[in-house]
């Protein structure tokens, strides 16, 4: 489902900010993340995040160990 501004008919880019990146309208209540789903949202960021600095971890690890050099 493809979320618009009501102003300027445009995506919204950032469902968590109460208004609009291109024409600045105030977006309404329904078409924002609920709290449950920002919630939601941040947890799945963080364990991306973890998962992105282990694996830069293990990357350092097999650069160290002699693997990966060309």
């Amino acid at each position: 489902m493809a979320f618009q501004c009501p102003h300027c008919q445009r995506p919204l880019v950032n469902r968590r900010r109460g208004t609009c990146g291109y024409c600045g309208g105030l977006i309404p209540a329904e078409l924002l993340l609920s709290d449950a789903q920002q919630s939601s949202l941040d947890k799945l960021k963080a364990q991306d995040r973890r998962r992105h600095a282990q694996s830069q971890e293990d990357l350092k690890l097999n650069i160290d160990d002699g693997y990966g050099h060309v």
